[in-house]
């Protein structure tokens, strides 16, 4: 952070992002031009360059179109913070479709409103939580066109259940992305429902974009700057943090939860 000269601000970010570009899957493919920034998996070590995780993204954009996800579309998604999270928000993007970023500690009575609520059609979940789903009203699991596990060992156990394993590499043909406005519903991120049921807020793409800018001026984020991401993608952070280091070009640092041990 001694680079204290290359610092933005917000009004930097605007200067340089026309406001119908500032839509944060924009932002993200504009980022595979840039081999010196990406992310990296705490756990493994594994750098991923952003040319890799957009294709990643488009893995899951094709798999909701073939299950007949259309713009404006609630998907829901259950995933820990890492790669795939990133590859998830954007490719839902990429197609028009609402975002329902889901804690993988909901269960139960609280899992089962958050998808009844939020209308969700398609449930995306990492195979090491299903468990979640397997506890919720047989009903709504039937209800949805598709329950997609991320897992390319797992079995399907239910009839509209698929497995789908996602890679570095896009063999598909050319992109057919949606063309939202910046003003269009992007996510809908539910409260924690401490003083009754939680409840939906609904974030447009510029919401997104203009959070990540200000975190960068907030915490002074210099251009090409390395940051620590921890925060789950059911909270406003988790998003934040993916868009101030695309506008800042700065790697991240990703891990499923904090560890001051391996900080």
């Amino acid at each position: 952070m001694s680079d204290t000269t290359s610092v933005l601000t917000v009004g930097d970010v605007f200067a340089e992002v026309a406001f119908g570009d500032r839509i944060p899957f924009r932002t993200f493919d504009r980022m595979s031009d840039h081999e010196d920034a990406g992310v990296i998996d705490a756990d493994t070590g594994r750098r991923f360059n952003y040319r890799e995780l957009g294709n990643r993204s488009r893995q899951i954009a094709d798999a909701l179109r073939r299950h007949g996800v259309q713009p404006g579309d609630r998907v829901a998604w259950i995933l820990p913070t890492g790669i795939d999270a990133i590859a998830v928000w954007m490719g839902i993007a990429r197609i028009g479709a609402i975002d329902v970023g889901v804690g993988d500690a909901l269960k139960g009575k609280m899992l089962e409103h958050v998808l009844t609520d939020s209308g969700s059609c398609v449930i995306i979940v990492h195979a090491s939580m299903t468990a979640g789903l397997d506890g919720i009203d047989p009903e709504i699991r039937r209800n949805v066109r598709a329950v997609i596990v991320l897992d390319p060992a797992h079995k399907p156990t239910h009839a509209n259940e698929t497995a789908l394993t996602l890679t570095n590499e896009w063999g598909g043909g050319p992109d057919d992305d949606a063309s939202p406005q910046p003003m269009d519903p992007a996510t809908i991120i539910y409260t924690s429902g401490t003083t009754g049921r939680s409840k939906g807020a609904v974030l447009c793409h510029h919401h997104q974009f203009f959070a990540g800018a200000n975190y960068i001026e907030q915490f002074r984020i210099h251009k090409g700057a390395t940051i620590y991401h921890y925060s789950p993608f059911n909270h406003v952070t988790g998003r934040q943090l993916v868009v101030a280091a695309m506008l800042s070009g700065s790697t991240l640092v990703m891990r499923a939860r904090f560890s001051l041990d391996l900080f």
